[in-house]
């Protein structure tokens, strides 16, 4: 059987119904398909016409559910997939984190428990501006905890003492004096993934680094942090010397404006 000079006898199908159909309606799409599209909408993108916007249903997704993340009530099995063995890799692998099952140990369990903790204590530090993070954000930190927990447990089985992931003056990774100690996965992550993004007025990241003013809008200082990510990883984080950092070369600067970058 054949529509126009296409031939689909090959197909081992009968095309009778369907020839009918295209000749009287055309090509289609069928109802249940909906076509959805994500953008990012800030300064590294080109602003949408209102008249893309008058035909688009815009749904923000930046209030991210920190206290239930990880628990999905139901979940893709190997069973599901039966024959597609991608599918099962993907599935296997460690590429979602989820909230550990009742058999877990104890000890993961407590884990998951504080990184959850964790990103609910720093959602509202970044509540409000444009550098607020979410479930991409929660997913990689965990996945990272993950790793670098089992990454350790092969450094004391085989013996080695050297600290990972220091780094220079320069920024790049050195090996330090011996040390088992593993570095905090919360500080490696806020110094990774949220102080690059933040960039702005000295008012406005002062905010971010040590909390609301005072009573007397008296601005807070990193020295005395009433708040923010100084108060929440504390003064010995990796974090906490970036912020001194920034701030030094934000002052020496002389431009008012505070960025992770030199």
């Amino acid at each position: 059987m054949s529509v126009g000079s296409q031939d689909f006898s090959g197909l081992g199908c009968e095309f009778t119904q369907s020839e009918h159909w295209l000749k009287r309606y055309g090509l289609t799409i069928p109802h249940n398909l909906f076509v959805v599209g994500t953008v990012n909408m800030d300064e590294s993108t080109n602003q949408f016409s209102r008249k893309v916007l008058d035909r688009a249903f815009t749904l923000e997704m930046t209030d991210a559910d920190f206290e239930h993340f990880g628990e999905m009530d139901s979940e893709p099995s190997f069973e599901d997939f039966a024959g597609d063995d991608f599918a099962k890799a993907l599935l296997g692998g460690d590429v979602v984190a989820k909230k550990p099952v009742n058999e877990a140990p104890q000890v993961e369990k407590d884990a998951f428990v504080a990184q959850i903790q964790m990103l609910v204590a720093l959602k509202p530090i970044l509540e409000g501006t444009s550098f607020v993070v979410a479930y991409r954000f929660a997913n990689e930190y965990m996945l990272y905890a993950r790793a670098l927990n089992e990454m350790y447990k092969v450094i004391e089985v085989s013996g080695g003492n050297t600290e990972l992931f220091a780094t220079g003056a320069e920024g790049i990774a050195e090996a330090t004096a011996p040390t088992t100690k593993a570095p905090e996965p919360f500080d490696d992550m806020v110094l990774m993934k949220v102080l690059p993004r933040i960039s702005g007025d000295t008012e406005m990241v002062l905010r971010i680094f040590a909390g609301e003013p005072r009573q007397n809008n008296e601005l807070n200082s990193l020295d005395n942090p009433q708040g923010g990510l100084a108060k929440l990883l504390g003064k010995e984080s990796a974090s906490f010397e970036k912020m001194k950092e920034i701030f030094k070369r934000g002052e020496a600067s002389g431009t008012g404006t505070l960025t992770f970058w030199p």
